[in-house]
């Protein structure tokens, strides 16, 4: 099971990465727009482009702060970003789904709190963190899991709700 979170993991760092390392809209736009496919071109896809690229940006940043600070202050920005996210013209079971993602990264707030020490790249730090000890890797996965969970929600939600407006 951790195998599968930490590919997961890398492969959303991967897409993240790509989104906030755009050297212009046009193409952070592209990036975004390849994130569900072409029947979900109904209404609200626009919406749903513009809070993914926004996603992309904030999750970048989230990424390689932790190089420079506590992992924990990382976290808070991105989802003190993700607050200012207008989701006004994004379908509900979107706007729901990614709300719910963000609140479970709020969730994890406390648990990150504990390794403000940790320097690196997120998912670095993420490593470190596991290799502490088998309860701290454990609770790492818990935390994962939820954050794994609800953006699964919201990639259903990306083909569903823009399909169906």
């Amino acid at each position: 099971m951790a195998s599968i979170s930490i590919s997961y993991l890398l492969s959303l760092a991967a897409i993240l990465l790509l989104g906030a390392c755009s050297p212009d809209r046009g193409t952070e736009k592209q990036a975004s727009s390849d994130a569900f496919p072409p029947e979900a071109a109904g209404i609200g896809a626009e919406a749903i482009e513009a809070v993914l690229a926004r996603d992309a940006a904030l999750g970048g940043a989230r990424n390689h702060a932790p190089e420079t600070g506590p992992i924990a202050d990382a976290i808070r920005v991105y989802v003190e970003g993700l607050d200012a996210i207008d989701f006004s013209r994004c379908p509900p079971e979107f706007a729901a789904a990614f709300r719910r993602h963000r609140e479970a990264w709020r969730a994890s707030l406390p648990f990150f709190e504990r390794f403000g020490d940790h320097r690196g790249e997120m998912h670095d730090v993420f490593e470190e963190i596991r290799a502490t000890d088998d309860a701290t890797r454990y609770e790492l996965e818990g935390v994962e899991k939820r954050i794994w969970d609800t953006w699964a929600e919201v990639e259903a939600a990306m083909t569903t709700g823009a399909a169906d407006g």
